[in-house]
């Protein structure tokens, strides 16, 4: 977590942690983010925010 808080893709308090640039947080995971993702909406519709790139790819 320290190493994506020092890129400024996130923000940790107390208790929490912000999302702070998402697209960059994607383009650090590992390929199998999208892959899961995108299983994960065809399994469970409207899980996801519709809009992201993920989503809307088979």
């Amino acid at each position: 977590m320290g190493a994506l808080h020092k890129r400024g893709l996130i923000q940790q308090s107390r208790g929490g942690i912000t999302v702070t640039d998402r697209t960059g947080l994607e383009g650090a995971a590992c390929e199998c983010y999208g892959k899961i993702r995108r299983r994960f909406e065809r399994l469970r519709p409207h899980t996801f925010t519709k809009g992201f790139p993920e989503s809307n790819q088979s």
